[in-house]
């Protein structure tokens, strides 16, 4: 059983029980918080979902928590929200960053891109509304949602804003 740290919060002391000592250090590390891989990400989502980028990167502990929690490691269990998953790809796509974060816990993280076709659709629902329910159960609340009421399409937090390259034919 891991011995974690008191200043720890709570809900992650529940949730990483079984995680070894260095994961749930790494998780609450400087090098986690403070990761260029997630900061451009983390000042985008900031902006467009009306957060700080300290609240965009706790979205994305807390998504790594609960993988570890349920042992996700194909990627079939839970699927992030928006905001998780632009930070988790801003993640993988930094190699150094993504192989620390699944070093520390000892803890291999698929991405699965197929899991968001239109043919796991369904399943991809059943698996948000799964992370939904453990976030809201360890947590106290709800994952922040995207902002715009209207669907929009989707775009991600690792490019352009979206409306960033509008142009109008007014003079």
């Amino acid at each position: 059983m891991t011995a974690i740290a008191a200043d720890v919060p709570l809900a992650y002391r529940q949730l990483l029980i079984d995680v070894r000592d260095e994961g749930v250090a790494f998780l609450f590390s400087t090098h986690f918080s403070e990761a260029g891989a997630l900061q451009v990400p983390a000042q985008r989502a900031a902006a467009v979902y009306k957060i700080t980028t300290q609240v965009a990167i706790e979205e994305f502990r807390r998504l790594v928590a609960i993988k570890a929690h349920v042992s996700d490691t194909n990627a079939n269990i839970i699927s992030p929200t928006l905001l998780m998953d632009d930070l988790w790809h801003a993640a993988v796509l930094d190699t150094l960053f993504y192989a620390d974060l699944q070093a520390a816990p000892g803890l291999t993280i698929h991405h699965r891109p197929s899991g968001a076709s239109e043919g796991e659709s369904e399943l991809r629902q059943v698996r948000l509304d799964t992370v939904k329910s453990l976030y809201k159960g360890y947590f106290s609340t709800d994952p922040t949602e995207h902002p715009w009421s209207l669907p929009q399409a989707r775009h991600s937090l690792t490019g352009d804003l979206p409306g960033a390259n509008i142009t109008t034919d007014d003079p």
